[in-house]
């Protein structure tokens, strides 16, 4: 059986403890995304019955179409959004904050129809959460390892629901609210930070490198000097 040994395996062994840091942030990242929408979904002290993203009259559709908004936006601007990542998943969570806060309070105010004052932070909150979401993946896709990523979204998902779990258990109304509000912009930062000490992230004076364009230096190194080889 063929054993793989040298530069390759060395390189592949160097990206995948560069990526620790980054797989651990991103499991943070990712479970507090989960909590947030465990506990603003289905908690019944942070919302009331009347409330609950099963009952509004528009929560349905207004969370489906503020996922349907933002796959859009990903497909026509694909490119523009990959330049400017950080600082719009940055934004966008502020938005998503601010929105989740909204869904929490419309109902404790009557200056708008509290149905539709809920249902429009749900499509915002709901197009936050998918943007936010949709960046880890991505990224995760592109730059760190698929058996480690796997362990690492496997580890968020194990941790959301057990704190899923206490958090509706255990924390009161305002505790819960706190903790929405704030969940986005923590998502954000495990991302900003994470990116940043990814093997993925920018370098002074160096060309950024895809798995392919890796392979193909290695078979050019392999091949001697800068002898041209055929894919």
């Amino acid at each position: 059986m063929h054993t793989e040994s040298g530069p390759q395996s060395d390189a592949h062994a160097s990206d995948g403890a560069s990526a620790l840091p980054t797989l651990i942030l991103f499991a943070a990242g990712l479970t507090l995304a989960g909590i947030w929408t465990d506990v603003v979904g289905y908690s019944s002290k942070l919302l009331t019955i009347d409330q609950t993203l099963l009952t509004l009259p528009y929560s349905p559709d207004a969370f489906q179409l503020g996922r349907l908004a933002v796959s859009i936006v990903f497909i026509l601007m694909a490119r523009k959004l990959a330049a400017t990542q950080n600082q719009l998943t940055l934004i966008i969570a502020v938005l998503m904050s601010t929105a989740t806060g909204v869904l929490v309070i419309s109902h404790y105010q009557t200056l708008v129809d509290p149905y539709l004052l809920a249902s429009c932070g749900i499509f915002v909150a709901s197009a936050g959460y998918s943007f936010i979401v949709w960046i880890f993946y991505l990224y995760a896709a592109q730059h760190l390892p698929t058996n480690r990523i796997v362990w690492s979204i496997a580890a968020s998902l194990v941790l959301e629901t057990i704190f899923s779990i206490l958090i509706s258990l255990y924390l009161g109304p305002v505790s819960q609210m706190a903790l929405v509000v704030s969940a986005p912009i923590l998502v954000s930062i495990c991302y900003f930070a994470g990116t940043r000490l990814g093997p993925g992230r920018p370098q002074t004076g160096a060309i950024h490198s895809t798995p392919h364009s890796t392979d193909r230096e290695f078979r050019q190194r392999r091949g001697g000097g800068g002898a041209k080889i055929c894919p």
